[in-house]
């Protein structure tokens, strides 16, 4: 799981020093149309992404991970296996977030006019907005669990240990969370309020927690 991370950081990075390091050196374009600017002056996004069908097959398979884990809606229950099935899973989606969302947002960047490449990013925040709302039953879901059955499956199971902080402080915070339908009501209303936001924002923020 952290190797795909730091790939996908690493992938943004490079990105950037390249580009930075090409800027230094090159002359200053005698246009400002992009199209006639030689390519060895612009981004290389492939570090990311071959190509848009790269994307588009990257955005089928983070649909799909969503519908597989909005599944497992009424398992938590099940034990330490099935709770910490479910925040693996979430780190994988988390993951191929970063990547979907960086690959437009930055072409955007480079050339807002281009509206192809804003329906995209659009796209991206409505998948995520999406999954927020097909998540909502997660955290009541969890708090459904007493705190000390919690507190002993993190102790038998060394996997959760990662996650113990995000786990322990949706307890702390349990008079704040609402109850499903609560949930699911105010990821509706976030959908009207909220542009796109790197994943680290727009995933459920009660379990959008990496380990370290």
């Amino acid at each position: 799981m952290k190797k795909l991370l730091l790939g996908a950081l690493a992938a943004t990075v490079h990105l950037m020093l390249a580009s930075g390091a090409v800027a230094a050196s090159a002359p200053k374009p005698s246009t400002q149309n992009r199209a006639e600017i030689p390519a060895q002056y612009r981004w290389d996004f492939s570090p990311i992404y071959a190509s848009w069908d790269e994307w588009e097959a990257a955005m089928k398979a983070i649909e799909a991970k969503m519908d597989a884990f909005a599944a497992r809606k009424g398992t938590l229950k099940n034990g330490p296996a099935a709770l910490l099935g479910a925040y693996l899973a979430h780190d994988e989606i988390g993951m191929l977030e970063y990547k979907v969302y960086r690959y437009p947002q930055l072409q955007r960047d480079v050339e807002t006019r281009n509206q192809e490449v804003a329906g995209r990013f659009q796209r991206v925040g409505a998948v995520f907005a999406k999954f927020g709302t097909a998540t909502a039953w997660f955290t009541p879901e969890l708090l459904k669990i007493p705190q000390a059955t919690m507190e002993q499956w993190i102790r038998d199971t060394p996997a959760l240990a990662p996650y113990k902080f995000t786990i322990l402080d949706n307890y702390r915070q349990q008079q704040h969370v609402l109850d499903e339908q609560g949930e699911r009501l105010l990821s509706y209303a976030s959908r009207l309020t909220r542009h796109p936001r790197p994943p680290s924002r727009s995933c459920p923020p009660r379990i959008s927690s990496f380990p370290r």
